[in-house]
């Protein structure tokens, strides 16, 4: 894990609500490069056979600019885009509840790393 980047990301999702009907924080998760080839790998492991949804990376940053925390999440895309190679963005569960979105790309060492939050969806 590249210390740099966990701490640039960190501060950039500190105390940041993912806008859904129960605002949720985001939290910052780590796996070693040989967990999968992928991003799509990766997330397919994190489904446990939940339906998964990617999400286009403009997309997903376009409908945060219309939030309350428009400037944040706008940093935390520029933050995503220089500190992660590899980069795609997933919703697992799409139709349930609770919703998982995964933003995860490559850390600087190689390493998977992913921003995770939920989205709470009746």
């Amino acid at each position: 894990m590249c210390d740099e980047t966990n701490q640039i990301l960190t501060k950039a999702i500190d105390g940041l609500m993912y806008p859904s009907e129960r605002d949720a924080p985001f939290d910052l998760q780590h796996w070693p490069t040989n967990q999968a080839k992928t991003a799509r790998d990766l997330a397919k492991k994190l489904s446990k056979g939940r339906r998964i949804s990617p999400v286009k990376e403009e997309d997903f940053f376009a409908i945060l600019s219309k939030t309350d925390d428009a400037e944040r999440f706008a940093q935390l895309g520029r933050v995503f885009a220089d500190q992660l190679t590899g980069r795609a963005i997933f919703r697992i569960g799409q139709g349930d509840v609770s919703v998982d979105v995964y933003l995860i790309g490559h850390d600087r060492k190689g390493e998977w790393i992913a921003l995770h939050t939920v989205s709470i969806e009746t």
